[in-house]
């Protein structure tokens, strides 16, 4: 059974593992010509699966470990992180660091900064990519006009960070330190089910409410923003003497929101262009988010902004 696996961002490669009935192994291959390379083996002490009597049916081991549950490549590809179950009390978070020449990987090392857990998964790790590598694209004024490829790169500061979930909100986890840096809890919502939606870049978390409020979160910087924005509110973020604080974050709806999402950023930007709220009163808004996330002029660039809680203390083992 292949039980996790993702696709390089840069080079025609693809990463998985198969867990087989006493072990799991981790590969990377080349998808254009087939050529396979093992990262990991790793044997499990409860077979995945187990003959009954007759020795004629095999069933699924419940106290078998899974292997690797989730993969992630870097932006860059020179980085393959891995989550996963050893046995059944026991999880792991593994990173190996890939070398490339152009397209072709010609090395890789595992690092030794491993987690071990025996107290529950690190994070949860269903769903469609639980990993997300946080960068943002190179804005216009940053882009070298002599680098063709430079309106396609990306950057992510000095150290590599994911962003991460579990069953209170999200984790900023910087991947140099292996420690989460940011905590962001989920807003309370209907039915205890989350309202979220991430950039394609993973830098910016839109989340809303039962109170009708639209909260975006720079996973990246650690700020918090408002979508609301009228003809008052943007008179007052053009005003450089108007103090952040003076400025209340109203509610997008009028009762709770229901639904979320992004656009993409607009060529040569490193934010979304709009945010989209559904709001229980039957009501759709789409909201122009340049007034709010412009680095230069909008409320990003002149205007103190509450700071995401960051996490001080940590072990080594224990939730994420």
């Amino acid at each position: 059974v292949v039980t996790a696996m993702a696709f390089a961002n840069n080079s025609p490669y693809v990463a998985f593992c198969v867990r087989e009935r006493a072990v799991h192994r981790l590969f990377i291959a080349d998808a254009a010509t087939l050529q396979v390379k093992k990262l990991e083996e790793f044997n499990h002490s409860e077979p995945w699966l187990k003959a009954e009597k007759d020795g004629d049916v095999a069933t699924r081991n419940s106290r078998a470990a899974t292997g690797i549950r989730a993969l992630a490549f870097s932006p860059d590809d020179k980085m393959l992180i891995a989550h996963g179950q050893d046995t059944e009390e026991s999880f792991r978070f593994s990173r190996w660091d890939l070398q490339w020449d152009g397209q072709d990987l010609v090395d890789f090392n595992k690092s030794r900064r491993e987690l071990i857990s025996d107290n529950g998964p690190f994070f949860d790790d269903a769903g469609n990519e639980p990993i997300k590598f946080i960068s943002r694209p190179l804005r216009e004024d940053e882009k070298d006009p002599n680098d063709p490829d430079s309106a396609f790169k990306r950057t992510a500061g000095p150290s590599p960070k994911i962003v991460v979930r579990n069953s209170k909100g999200f984790n900023v986890v910087n991947l140099s330190s292996a420690r989460a840096e940011r905590v962001i809890p989920y807003l309370k919502t209907q039915h205890g089910v989350p309202q979220y939606a991430l950039s394609e870049d993973a830098r910016w978390l839109l989340m809303g409410d039962d109170n009708g409020k639209a909260l975006i979160f720079d996973l990246l910087e650690g700020d918090q923003f408002s979508v609301t924005s009228n003809s008052e509110l943007e008179t007052k973020i053009a005003d450089p003497t108007m103090a952040r604080p003076e400025i209340r974050e109203r509610p997008a709806h009028s009762g709770p929101v229901v639904g979320i999402a992004f656009s993409k950023a607009d060529p040569g930007q490193d934010y979304p262009a709009f945010a989209a709220t559904v709001g229980e009163e039957n009501k759709v808004k789409i909201w122009e988010l340049y007034p709010i996330l412009d680095p230069k002029e909008g409320l990003r660039s002149r205007h103190w902004v509450p700071q995401i809680k960051r996490e001080t203390t940590g072990s080594k083992s224990g939730r994420r």
